[in-house]
């Protein structure tokens, strides 16, 4: 059963369905993140490193703005049982998913500073 089966109010199901999206494009874009990173550290490349750096504001902005939506949906719509686990879980999911941005973007400062040292990965 997808989440957003069964509602009456088609506007309800599209701010699901958005939360929902926020929550896969979100979830991509941490992968790739922490992908990014451990092949920046892996293969010395200080330019990948500084790109993950970079993107990593994009990663808090979908933090913010999933954080927003859902406080808006929870404040306008008061959903109920499973619709409110829903909205809960995605909550929780944008919470780690925005840590695991948070540690990829550590992983490409290290990258940066053992190469600098002159040093190779300790799993190169």
């Amino acid at each position: 059963m997808d989440i957003t089966d069964g509602h009456t109010v088609r506007q309800f199901d599209s701010e699901i369905g958005s939360l929902r999206l926020s929550l896969l494009e979100m979830g991509a874009l941490a992968l790739a993140q922490v992908e990014a990173a451990v092949e920046a550290l892996l293969d010395g490349d200080d330019e990948a490193a500084r790109a993950v750096i970079a993107r990593d504001a994009e990663v808090n902005a979908y933090d913010s703005r999933v954080a927003d939506e859902t406080v808006k949906l929870l404040a306008q719509r008061a959903p109920l049982a499973r619709d409110l686990r829903v909205v809960v879980a995605v909550g929780r999911a944008v919470r780690d998913l925005e840590r695991i941005g948070d540690e990829a973007k550590k992983i490409a400062l290290y990258a940066i500073e053992i190469h600098a040292a002159g040093r190779r990965a300790p799993l190169a």
